[in-house]
């Protein structure tokens, strides 16, 4: 399986954080996670010029402060260059199929991925997308 360097988790829930931790260091699909409970922290991260290359950001949608369509677009003005080395995969527990068609159409998020992220979702992953 593909092996990404830096991996970013925005999730309001830190169970989920913690969950897909475990999953992508149990399939050993990452050297670093970052864990972020608010998106607007992540973002704030992403500005530090001293940071790691970020290889894979799994971002909630339904979130307080900042949600992730509210991110999207923060993102999007702020990091052009960042974007091209990163996969954003959009994950949410959702069965709105509205926040699923919304997800698919985004031209920010290259795939959408429901909760619980599974090993066999991240082997998925890597055979559809391929480092940048």
């Amino acid at each position: 399986m593909q092996k990404f360097g830096t991996v970013m988790l925005i999730d309001d829930n830190a169970n989920d954080n913690f969950l897909h931790a475990c999953v992508l260091r149990q399939a050993d699909a990452a050297n670093e996670i970052l864990e972020f409970i608010y998106a607007d922290d992540a973002l704030a991260y992403l500005k530090n010029a001293g940071r790691s290359q970020i290889d894979a950001i799994f971002l909630d949608i339904n979130m307080p402060r900042m949600n992730g369509w509210e991110f999207l677009d923060a993102y999007g003005e702020l990091y052009e260059e960042l974007r091209k080395g990163t996969l954003l995969v959009m994950v949410s527990g959702t069965i709105d199929p509205e926040d699923v068609r919304r997800a698919e159409a985004h031209p920010l998020i290259d795939t959408f991925v429901s909760k619980p992220i599974t090993t066999a979702a991240l082997e998925q992953l890597a055979l559809e997308f391929t480092p940048r």
